[in-house]
């Protein structure tokens, strides 16, 4: 049986955030003030058959969320994944369990959406300027049959992903007759620790900009392991322990910050993997360049033997 997403009281949630170096409690309280007035609950889990939107990498997470999200609660889930050319080993990590939960979720398994970074500052102020720059202006520009955004030639566009999940969202909207209302990332409980963008205090801006960008009170963004309304609290060696006791290849899943093939054993992504395998008590079959072997187009070789293939 699937273990349950670890859960702590509400006064043990605030209790954290507020050792937290990064957290804004103020405005957190002020945030979720606003949401209730909008529309009387912060957050409410979608009823099983709902249709939500997961924010999807690749990694450890968001794939162990994807599961949970359609085998624990019964939902549809439209996997959503921004990326650049370096993003290749994501993207492979994505298609794989795609391909896995196609087959064990017929019903439930939606194929995953993923669009481009578009960074270019100066072309979205000058967009801004002139008024042309709209939500509906960029919803429209979605290309169904290419599964793409048709941005302007030369224009481009500043969007944050959270941004960009919701233009997604409104797209789902006009073209099925599902109700979409929520979108799930897997930021987890550790991850705010050291980094600003990954925070509860983030997830809860997230969520009121979002709200306010497509002008509907109704819209949730929420993390499946944090979350205040549910007492959600799952670091990354409780989702390992969870996705390992689901039988999923966890090994399979990318966690490296460099652009590669397989994961480098050294960054700090990497490492962090490594050690919350350890903490998880979960032996770690993933595949690290610095341990000697590389994956390459679904092969496995040491890296001794790829060097004299290539020459070096």
């Amino acid at each position: 049986m699937l273990s349950s997403i670890p859960t702590i009281s509400r006064d043990q949630f605030v209790a954290r955030l507020s050792k937290r170096k990064y957290e804004d409690l103020d405005l957190v309280t002020m945030i979720d003030r606003h949401v209730v007035k909008k529309r009387g609950v912060i957050f409410c889990m979608p009823k099983p058959g709902s249709h939500v939107i997961l924010m999807a990498s690749g990694g450890i997470d968001s794939t162990v969320a994807w599961y949970i999200l359609m085998k624990e609660f019964g939902l549809h889930v439209y996997p959503f994944m921004v990326t650049n050319g370096g993003h290749r080993a994501q993207v492979s990590s994505l298609q794989f369990f795609s391909k896995m939960y196609q087959k064990k979720f017929v019903d439930l398994h939606h194929a995953p959406l993923i669009v481009p970074e578009v960074t270019a500052a100066r072309e979205i102020f000058d967009m801004n300027k002139t008024s042309k720059l709209t939500p509906r202006a960029i919803v429209d520009s979605y290309d169904p049959q290419h599964k793409t955004f048709n941005w302007q030639p030369g224009a481009g566009s500043v969007m944050l992903e959270v941004g960009q999940a919701a233009l997604y969202l409104g797209s789902l909207r006009s073209r099925l007759p599902h109700v979409f209302t929520t979108i799930f990332c897997g930021a987890t409980a550790m991850d705010g620790v050291g980094v600003k963008s990954q925070t509860f205090t983030f997830l809860r801006t997230s969520l009121l900009y979002m709200t306010t960008f497509l002008a509907d009170p109704t819209l949730q963004y929420a993390s499946l392991y944090i979350e205040k309304e549910t007492g959600w609290w799952a670091r990354k060696a409780d989702i390992i322990r969870i996705g390992t006791e689901a039988g999923l290849p966890l090994e399979r899943t990318f966690s490296c910050y460099r652009s590669g093939f397989v994961n480098c054993g050294e960054c700090g992504g990497c490492d962090t993997r490594r050690w919350e395998f350890k903490h998880a008590g979960v032996v770690d079959k993933t595949i690290y360049e610095t341990d000697g072997w590389i994956r390459s187009r679904g092969k496995v070789f040491s890296r001794r033997l790829t060097g004299l293939l290539s020459g070096r």
